[in-house]
């Protein structure tokens, strides 16, 4: 079994395809910004060690660049 999702330190954001959106620390000019491209929020994205600890077993997390990769038993 397998999960993927977006990759935190991969510099663009994979919705919005903004770069460093989702770096930007929530407030206005967070807001602004995304607003002028027409979103209304960025999601965070996880990291490694965040998506390992969604599972209740251990996984391997291999990095895909803009995604992660969690595999675990099947």
């Amino acid at each position: 079994m397998y999960v993927t999702t977006p990759n935190r330190w991969f510099p663009l954001d994979p919705h919005t395809l903004l770069p460093f959106a989702h770096w930007l620390p929530p407030g206005p000019a967070r807001e602004r910004l995304l607003r002028a491209r027409g979103f209304d929020d960025v999601l965070d994205p996880l990291g490694p060690r965040e998506l390992a600890a969604l599972f209740p077993y251990p996984v391997r997390v291999f990095n895909g660049g803009l995604t992660l990769i969690a595999v675990g038993p099947a």
